[in-house]
C-alpha cells in the first residue's frame, strides 16, 4: 500500500506541475510547422528530472518437440521480488546518468514471493538521428510464476529458488532516417518535436546474458518433458543483431506527445546450456524485440509523463525453425515502466 500511495503522491504532483504550467505556454504563440522548426533543440541546457520507476525481468522457459510430437511440457517462468524505485537522472547535451533508491519491501512480500538483491545501472545518449542505452542488471533471488501448475503453494521452499542469479549486460545503438523525427524529444526529453513526425529505424544490439543455479529450473513433474535439456542448472548466451524498427512521434496542442518506436528481427547467438548430461554449446540464430513509448507533456521548461521500455531476448529462433529439431527456448524479457518530471536550467 505504501507504494501505491507513493506512485498517486507523484501524480498529483506532476498534474498540478502541468495544469500551472499549460495555462502559462497557452500564453505563447504556436510553434510554426516549417521542417526547420520540428525539432527544437536545448544545447546548452542542463536536464534533471526525478522519478518512480518499476524494473521487469521475466525468465522463461519453453520446449520444442522434433518432427512435431506430442508435447506435453508447460512453460515454465521465473521472476525476482522487485518493487518500485525513486530515482533521479542528470543529462547534458544528450548524455544521462540516472541512480535510484529501492521501496522497502514488506515482511508479506518477502514470506510469499522471496528476497531479491540486484544491482540496475543504465547510461544513455540520445541525439536527434542517433542514439545509444548500454545497461547492466544483476539479480539474485527469483520465484516461480504460477507454482500450483506443479503441485506447489506461493511462497513455499519449492517456489522460492534463492539460488537463482540472472546477469544481463549489453547496449543498443539506434539510427533514425528522417531527420524531422527526434528520439531524443521521443524519449529523454533533451529536445523537443513540435509536430508529428515517423521514420523508419536501424538498431543493432548487443546482449549477453547468464542464467545460474544450484539445481535445476525444471520442476520435477516437467523433467521428463523437457528430453535432453532435463536438470537444466543455468546458461551463457551471447548474441549480436541488427534490426529494422520504426518509430513515431504524435504532437497535440503543441505541448503533449505520444511516442512509440519498435524493432523485430533476428540476430546470432553462441549459447552454452548447463544440463544434467552436462553442457550444450552451440552457435544458432535468435530473436530479438524492442518496444518503447512514451505519453507526456513537454515545453520549454517542464515536462513530465509516462514512458515504458520492454526488451525480448530469446535464446532460439522459433520462426521457420528447424522443425526435425529438439530445443528449449530461454528467454530473457526486461522492462521498465517509469512516471517523470523534470526541468530543464
Amino acid at each position: 500500500m505504501n507504494i501505491i500511495r507513493d506512485i498517486l503522491l507523484f501524480i498529483l504532483i506532476i498534474t498540478f506541475s502541468l495544469l500551472t504550467q499549460s495555462l502559462h505556454a497557452e500564453e505563447s504563440p504556436a510553434v510554426s510547422g516549417n521542417d526547420s522548426d520540428i525539432v527544437k533543440i536545448y544545447e546548452a541546457d542542463i536536464i534533471v528530472r526525478g522519478f518512480i520507476s518499476r524494473p521487469f525481468l521475466t525468465l522463461t522457459m519453453r520446449h520444442y518437440t522434433p518432427n512435431d510430437e506430442e508435447n506435453n511440457s508447460q512453460v515454465i517462468r521465473y521472476a525476482p521480488n522487485t518493487l518500485a524505485l525513486w530515482g533521479a537522472s542528470i543529462s547534458w547535451q544528450g548524455f544521462g546518468f540516472s541512480f535510484g533508491l529501492d521501496s522497502p519491501k514488506s515482511e508479506k512480500d518477502e514470506t510469499k514471493y522471496g528476497n531479491t538483491k540486484y544491482y540496475d545501472f543504465q547510461l544513455s545518449f540520445y541525439g536527434q538521428q542517433f542514439g545509444f542505452d548500454g545497461y547492466y542488471q544483476n539479480y539474485k533471488g527469483f520465484y516461480l510464476l504460477q507454482p500450483e501448475k506443479y503441485g506447489y503453494m506461493a511462497g513455499s521452499a519449492e517456489a522460492l529458488r534463492p539460488d537463482i542469479a540472472a546477469k544481463t549486460i549489453g547496449c543498443n545503438i539506434f539510427w533514425s532516417f528522417f531527420d524531422k523525427f527526434s528520439f531524443s524529444a521521443a524519449f529523454d526529453q533533451s529536445q523537443r518535436q513540435t509536430a508529428t513526425a515517423f521514420s523508419p529505424l536501424l538498431m543493432i544490439s548487443f546482449n549477453q546474458f547468464s542464467i545460474e543455479s544450484s539445481y535445476s529450473l525444471i520442476p520435477p513433474s516437467e523433467e521428463s518433458n523437457y528430453g535432453k535439456f532435463a536438470g537444466y542448472r543455468g546458461g551463457d548466451y551471447t548474441g549480436i543483431a541488427v534490426v529494422p524498427g520504426f518509430a513515431i512521434t504524435y504532437i497535440w496542442n503543441a505541448y503533449w506527445y505520444f511516442s512509440f518506436a519498435g524493432f523485430l528481427g533476428s540476430g546470432w547467438m553462441h549459447k552454452c546450456d548447463t544440463t544434467a548430461e552436462g553442457n550444450i554449446t552451440e552457435n544458432k540464430p535468435f530473436g530479438k524485440a524492442n518496444i518503447r513509448a512514451s505519453f507526456g507533456y513537454n515545453d520549454d521548461d517542464l515536462f513530465a509523463g509516462i514512458s515504458g521500455q520492454f526488451d525480448f531476448t530469446a535464446s532460439e529462433r522459433t520462426f521457420r525453425r528447424n522443425r526435425n529439431e529438439e530445443m528449449t527456448e530461454v528467454v530473457a524479457l526486461t522492462g521498465n515502466i517509469e512516471i517523470f518530471i523534470g526541468k530543464r536550467y
